[in-house]
């Protein structure tokens, strides 16, 4: 709070701090700071200023967690094994690969790659979208999961560039700044907002 406040001081304009998941941060946010769901920013010197958790770490978060259970997706289930399933054919393809930037550390991370916020969000990519769609076209796909996998990849991929939109024109309109002019960004960020809300962790089933 003194950072900020000095910040203000100097003409700065704060608009939000940025951290990751930690238990350190997530504790200094909510018992120190007081903020919640409902309430994410405090108020210095008059200026609100929000708290965001950085996005890398989300996505990071988000693998670790399907890597070990299913997803309920917009009331449907989603399945890493989906995904590792269209790598395996990818690989062992006897023509051409699509997916030549995902690896083995992509499928089964170890104790450093679960770490790795890069390999989570190559993973959740327009590459590996336009692979399972084909897998699923041509049949080599046929598990009752895939099609709800895929919705939920392509939802992240323009999630993460809806995120990480830092031009004012783009050509892929994800990637476009929010704006009056264009309020696909917005529009699409609340609709994202009603299904992360719903999105459970289900039970493997052996």
């Amino acid at each position: 709070m003194d950072v900020i406040e000095k910040l203000l001081d100097c003409g700065f304009i704060v608009t939000a701090m940025i951290c990751d998941q930690g238990k350190n941060n997530v504790a200094a946010l909510v018992k120190d700071l007081k903020m919640t769901k409902d309430k994410p920013f405090v108020e210095v010197k008059g200026r609100k200023i929000f708290s965001i958790f950085d996005v890398p770490h989300i996505f990071k978060n988000v693998r670790n967690n399907f890597k070990s259970n299913n997803f309920i997706y917009k009331g449907k289930e989603a399945s890493f094994k989906d995904l590792r399933d269209v790598y395996e054919i990818d690989k062992n393809s006897g023509t051409s690969r699509s997916l030549l930037k995902i690896t083995d550390s992509h499928m089964n991370p170890g104790p450093f790659q679960l770490m790795s916020c890069k390999l989570a969000m190559q993973l959740f990519s327009n590459s590996m979208a336009a692979a399972m769609e084909t897998c699923i076209m041509t049949k080599q796909l046929k598990s009752n999961t895939a099609v709800n996998t895929l919705d939920m990849v392509k939802e992240l991929n323009n999630l993460l560039d809806v995120l990480n939109s830092k031009s004012l024109f783009d050509k892929n309109p994800f990637k476009c700044a929010i704006s009056q002019e264009r309020p696909q960004q917005l529009e699409f960020l609340l609709k994202t907002k009603s299904w992360l809300e719903n999105l459970k962790k289900s039970k493997i089933q052996t």
